[in-house]
């Protein structure tokens, strides 16, 4: 149990109630901003049990309450509570998965909502091109990304960046 335990129960029950509410402007207001905060508070305890899991001697404990608090996050995000109010906050969660560094739930998350396009971008600042291409070949609806970073691939692997205009057949325009 974590100190904030008890807040984070709190704010799963208001943002519950919120949601089963009767619809105004005012309750999805109030839905989203406490899925933020619950999202923040979440993401802040991840980030701080990594810390703690970083150092050589850090006991299994700490490892064992980052798998816990990182389940609670991604059953928090792919609940149906949250999806409901998705699409109005998915680039605040963006926002806020980068601001903590957070790599991997950043991939899970966009996986979730099926951002493939997202996904690509997050992949190719952080120089991931691998990801990227089978990302890029995995996903028709990326394919006006092959343009976008096609002179980057080129230099980290031509062979699997033709590989998957090959792949991508008729959805790409070679005249572009």
């Amino acid at each position: 149990m974590t100190p904030s335990t008890p807040l984070k129960a709190f704010l799963r029950a208001r943002l519950e109630r919120l949601i089963k509410s009767p619809p105004a402007a005012s309750s999805a207001g109030q839905a989203s901003i406490v899925a933020v905060w619950l999202i923040e508070l979440l993401l802040g305890e991840i980030g701080l049990l990594e810390d703690r899991c970083s150092k050589a001697n850090a006991p299994a404990v700490h490892r064992e309450e980052l798998l816990d608090v990182r389940k609670e996050f991604r059953q928090l995000i792919t609940s149906d509570l949250v999806k409901s109010i998705m699409p109005s906050l998915k680039s605040l969660i963006y926002q806020l998965l980068t601001s903590h560094g957070n790599h991997e739930d950043f991939v899970f998350f966009a996986k979730t909502v099926g951002d493939h396009a997202e996904l690509v971008h997050h992949y190719m600042s952080l120089g991931m091109y691998t990801e990227a291409l089978f990302t890029l070949s995995a996903h028709p609806s990326c394919a006006n990304l092959h343009y976008t970073y096609a002179v980057q691939l080129s230099s980290c692997d031509p062979k699997m960046l033709v590989d998957a205009w090959i792949r991508a057949g008729q959805r790409l325009e070679p005249s572009r």
